[in-house]
């Protein structure tokens, strides 16, 4: 009966032995990996690595915090290091980690370590530049962004109802195919993964017109209640001149159209300060944008 009762606690031992780290009975002398870390870590992504000497691939377990080993995802490398993607952002994760030497020698599962992955962040700022009449220079900064959104619109329009284009690992794009002389509104956000982070601030733009403004504005007063106005034509042929006293809202002066690049303007009151504004005409094109105000006092 002694040993009967001796081989059942022996065998007994070597089973429990055998099994440990849930059921597995291969568990020999391969070294547990060790020195955990992230080394690189995203809303959507991180990167494992560890140390180990002797083991030819590893098994790293993975799932939310608190989860049950055996439960969780698996992923296999034969480095000292993965990379798990398809995260959540602002979660927190635990990992465990094998060493596999050979089909019969397997390390315990080591672990938990643990990670929280980084909020899905809006862009930082978002800046707008090289304004043409047809296209526009748009960059933004991200932290942890590789993958963007750019939505932009005529000035006011409802976000889901814009121009949507996709900038993936880069923080700027240039938006073409718009209109002269036209305000858009453009917001930015990030995506990570399955996730969109909040929109940016808009940013307000306007594309340069087809019309060019005229450059080189002057002018001088001339006899009593009498200026001269002379510019550039800048390649137009036809302008709109208009004045009011100091400090007029433009829409509210007096206008004058022209085809020469001078002008005289009698008539005004005598030793008061008169503003004037002067923009091209282009016809189907529309105007230019004002150039001004030139202030005069006349004599």
């Amino acid at each position: 009966m002694k040993n009967i009762f001796l081989s059942t606690l022996i065998i007994g031992l070597l089973i429990s032995c055998g099994s440990d780290d849930g059921g597995d009975s291969i568990i020999g002398d391969c070294n547990n990996p060790t020195s955990f870390q992230e080394l690189d870590l995203s809303p959507n992504t991180v990167l494992i690595g560890w140390e180990q000497d002797g083991a030819s691939s590893f098994i790293v377990e993975y799932g939310a915090s608190g989860f049950t080993l055996g439960s969780g995802t698996q992923s296999t490398s034969t480095n000292r290091e993965v990379t798990i993607d398809g995260l959540v952002s602002n979660t927190a994760y635990d990992y465990y980690i094998r060493a596999v030497c050979s089909s019969t020698n397997v390390s315990q599962f080591i672990g938990p370590d643990s990670f929280t992955t980084p909020e899905c962040e809006a862009v930082d700022f978002v800046n707008v530049s090289n304004i043409e009449q047809t296209s526009v220079l748009v960059d933004w900064s991200s932290q942890f962004g590789t993958r963007f959104e750019v939505e932009y619109g005529l000035s006011g329009f409802l976000i889901g109802n814009g121009t949507l284009e996709t900038v993936s690992n880069s923080q700027f794009t240039t938006l073409t195919n718009l209109n002269p002389g036209t305000t858009y509104d453009v917001y930015v956000r990030t995506v990570c993964g399955n996730e969109l982070s909040d929109n940016s601030p808009v940013v307000q733009f306007t594309t340069l017109s087809a019309c060019t403004a005229p450059t080189q504005f002057s002018g001088n007063a001339g006899g009593p209640g009498e200026v001269f106005l002379f510019w550039n034509e800048e390649g137009e042929s036809a302008w709109r001149v208009e004045y009011g006293l100091s400090g007029f809202t433009l829409g509210t002066g007096t206008e004058i159209n022209t085809s020469s690049t001078s002008l005289q303007i009698s008539g005004l009151q005598t030793g008061v300060e008169y503003e004037f504004y002067v923009q091209a005409n282009c016809g189907s094109d529309g105007f230019s944008s004002f150039v001004g105000p030139l202030s005069i006092v006349t004599n």
